[in-house]
């Protein structure tokens, strides 16, 4: 494998399947997002086991080579077609989200970008999409597209828990908010079983002196909790606070339909394993069903290194 090229700014890997949803999301990265980036155009070529006795019939190698010199021409007209800058192309073997990971991480790309594809049926939507499965590598964030041809985004919601993807969850609103001079809130869902006796267990049933927790008392102590977040961000006059009671992944959902939102900017835990893509979790969920575009930040480095 060659390695890859020194860097000399930053770099945005756009994973490429030649659907329209992929060249689209490529062109909206290329003229919209990051003009002065460098991208990386990504192709994964699957390749099926065959079994044993089928292989003399089955021509894998030269297969592969026409499959893979077609990719490269393709993904380099492509380029040429929609950027200005340094664009580099990568055409890989294997499955897409290990690659699509494995370039970015290669190539010191700060973003992955994705063209959203519609909803599967059966065990592999189960099983996460594409982009559900490369969020479980932690490698980039993931920026997924719902409609890349609809210009800059004007609109983000930014969900923001206590967890340490907090931080840099708010950098990247903060500089596409700036970037695009979109309007940005920033919302905390205050999890509905906080108020709800059911989530106490019966053993700590508490004496009739103590007192249930008060709604209007648990958003105010969120939203001074946010406002203290953006001000040490420097981003007053750029995002506003908002709290709401409810179940997180829903929630975001619907504040994201109420309030016309464009762009979805959260936070992803990093817990990409099979039982995360199985079970689901609050990204996964807004990922798969948001009708607007997501972007997916991962833990930095040192928050998943304190972690482990």
């Amino acid at each position: 494998m060659t390695p890859a090229p020194a860097q000399s700014g930053p770099r945005i890997a756009v994973g490429i399947d030649f659907s329209e949803l992929s060249v689209a999301a490529a062109t909206w990265a290329a003229r919209e997002l990051a003009r002065d980036a460098e991208l990386v155009l990504v192709h994964v070529i699957h390749d099926p086991p065959s079994p044993s006795f089928l292989r003399e019939h089955y021509p894998r190698e030269s297969l592969l080579e026409l499959a893979r010199a077609g990719a490269e021409q393709r993904l380099r007209d492509l380029g040429r077609s929609i950027a200005t800058g340094l664009v580099w192309t990568e055409v890989r073997v294997g499955r897409p989200d290990e690659e699509l990971a494995r370039v970015a991480s290669e190539y010191g790309a700060r973003l992955i970008v994705l063209g959203r594809h519609g909803d599967r049926g059966g065990l592999r939507n189960r099983l996460g999409t594409t982009a559900e499965r490369v969020l479980g590598w932690d490698s980039a964030p993931v920026l997924v597209l719902a409609e890349p041809s609809g210009g800059a985004p004007r609109n983000l919601l930014v969900a923001i828990d206590d967890s340490e993807t907090g931080v840099p969850v708010l950098r990247w609103a903060l500089e596409l908010a700036k970037q695009f001079e979109a309007k940005a809130t920033l919302l905390y869902v205050v999890p509905l079983q906080l108020l709800s006796n059911a989530a106490v267990p019966a053993a700590w049933i508490a004496p009739p002196t103590v007192t249930v927790a008060n709604e209007a008392a648990l958003r105010q102590a969120a939203l001074n909790w946010l406002r203290t977040r953006i001000r040490e961000a420097g981003a007053e006059s750029i995002i506003e606070p908002a709290t709401v009671v409810g179940l997180p992944a829903s929630t975001i959902l619907e504040e994201a339909a109420a309030r016309k939102s464009d762009l979805i900017v959260m936070g992803s835990r990093g817990q990409g394993t099979t039982r995360r893509l199985l079970l689901g979790s609050v990204s996964a969920s807004v990922l798969h069903s948001a009708d607007c575009s997501v972007l997916v930040v991962p833990p930095e480095p040192s928050a998943k290194a304190a972690r482990q």
